[in-house]
């Protein structure tokens, strides 16, 4: 049965209410279809810069109760994740309810894009954050269509997913395409009133033709050693894969040089630097010519330097400034130093409270 918000008691009773029950809705609902990335020709890449409707997209308010998805974020979402400040958004929310007696339903509709020549995979990827009603039945639908009919190709309904942490989906649509010379890509929001919202960014759909790897970690991690492993993408690669790591995260681009390569689905490392955070990333070759987009990162710290043990009986004078000593001090004032200074004259191991200008504490 429909919400009727028209009792005024039960209106505020809700209204009252619903951060409270949305406080204790259910865990947020991952529904991405792949994970595997590639190497793509873009047929619709669009991140709704200008807080217009981009050219050759269609909105359409289906159910007739005057609201629809917008472009200026009225309601002044921070939403986070992928996104910036130009998104769109369909805001029941911020609406306050439908002003008729109908639910609300809107689309919004990409452009047409040509797949009939398409010899790859048609991946849709797309930011998103949908903030459930817990007392509400909106739904966030996905749906393809192939120049005939409309096919669903995600629902999104009884719990947050990208909410509050916003996320990212990517799904095959290949057959939902039907090789159409006039594909397109809907999002329609439906059977909302005064619900929460449903936000989307960064629109790509894509012909693929080589996917990355996933799952990259670590095993077997020495001081200046370890493997790093992956899984295989659905199609593997014919030509390997190529791996890339650094000390700083910061991500490889389609240019950037691998460290090296790999025929298997692992690779060792050697020559790192002890009790280090790393970054790595995999990609697959299918080909001199054609490699997919660097995999999601993975990390790993490398074991602390390997200590040689000293010969017995042991001793030290720190006639060499430090000797053979690792000094690990704190955030607190006093902290050891190894030195010659005032109050402390021949070299030896001391407290500071001044970083080692003299033996003071």
């Amino acid at each position: 049965m429909r919400k009727n918000y028209k009792n005024a008691f039960l209106h505020r009773l809700l209204t009252k209410r619903k951060t409270v029950f949305l406080n204790t809705a259910l865990a947020m609902l991952s529904l991405t279809a792949i994970t595997e990335k590639a190497h793509a020709q873009a047929l619709i890449d669009e991140d709704f810069s200008g807080q217009t409707l981009p050219t050759g997209w269609d909105t359409t308010d289906v159910s007739g109760s005057t609201l629809n998805w917008v472009f200026d974020n009225p309601g002044g979402r921070t939403i986070g994740g992928g996104f910036d400040s130009d998104f769109i958004i369909f805001d029941s929310d911020e609406f306050g309810g439908s002003p008729n007696s109908n639910l609300e339903e809107a689309t919004i509709e990409t452009p047409a894009f040509d797949v009939s020549a398409a010899t790859g995979a048609i991946l849709l990827s797309f930011d998103n954050s949908f903030r459930d009603f817990v007392l509400g039945d909106s739904e966030g639908n996905v749906e393809v269509w192939d120049g005939s009919v409309w096919t669903n190709v995600l629902t999104i309904t009884g719990a947050s997913d990208g909410y509050p942490s916003a996320n990212s989906k990517t799904i095959d649509i290949t057959s939902a395409c039907g090789g159409s010379s006039s594909a397109k890509v809907r999002f329609r929001w439906a059977n909302g009133d005064w619900d929460y919202w449903w936000a989307i960014d960064n629109v790509l759909v894509q012909e693929v033709t080589c996917f990355w790897p996933s799952n990259v970690t670590a095993s077997v991690v020495g001081d200046i050693t370890a493997t790093i492993n992956w899984d295989a993408p659905g199609v593997p690669p014919t030509d390997g894969y190529e791996y890339y790591y650094n000390t700083t995260g910061t991500a490889p681009t389609a240019a950037t040089p691998a460290e090296g390569t790999a025929t298997d689905t692992f690779a060792e490392l050697s020559g790192l630097t002890a009790n280090t955070l790393y970054s790595v990333w995999v990609r697959s070759v299918c080909s001199t010519s054609d490699q997919s987009d660097w995999s999601a990162v993975g990390t790993f710290t490398t074991a602390p330097a390997t200590q040689t043990p000293a010969t017995l009986p042991y001793t030290e004078d720190f006639t060499s400034t430090g000797g053979n000593w690792t000094i690990l001090n704190g955030t607190q004032v006093n902290e050891w130093f190894i030195d010659d200074v005032v109050g402390n004259t021949g070299n030896s191991l001391y407290i500071s409270n001044n970083d080692g200008a003299s033996h003071a504490y």
